[in-house]
C-alpha cells in the first residue's frame, strides 16, 4: 500500500489518491486509485517501484493489476493470499 501510495504521490502530486483495503476470498485485497496524469503502460521506464511491487506480489502467490490512461488516473489492484500460520 505504501509503495502505491508514494508512487502517486512522486509521479502525481496534488492528485487525490484513496485505498480500500478488505479481505477477500482467502486473501487480502488492496485498491489504490488517483486522479493523476496518468501514464503510457508500454513507454519504456527507468523506474522500479511498481514493477518491483508486481513482482513482490506475485512472489507471494498474489495477483497484481495496473491500469492507467490519460486524464483518467492510475489504479493499482492487488490481491495477496493469507499466509498459512506457520508458514514465513
Amino acid at each position: 500500500m505504501q509503495e502505491t501510495l508514494n508512487n502517486g504521490a512522486h509521479h502525481a502530486p496534488g492528485a487525490r489518491q484513496s485505498l480500500r483495503a478488505a479481505a477477500a476470498k482467502g486473501g487480502l485485497q488492496v485498491d489504490t486509485l488517483d486522479d493523476g496524469p496518468g501514464f503510457d503502460l508500454n513507454a519504456a521506464t527507468d523506474g522500479l517501484g511498481l514493477r518491483g511491487l508486481r513482482e513482490r506480489v506475485l512472489g507471494l502467490g498474489g495477483r497484481f493489476t495496473l491500469h492507467s490512461t490519460a486524464k483518467g488516473g492510475t489504479s493499482v489492484s492487488m490481491w495477496l493470499p493469507q499466509m498459512q500460520k506457520g508458514a514465513e
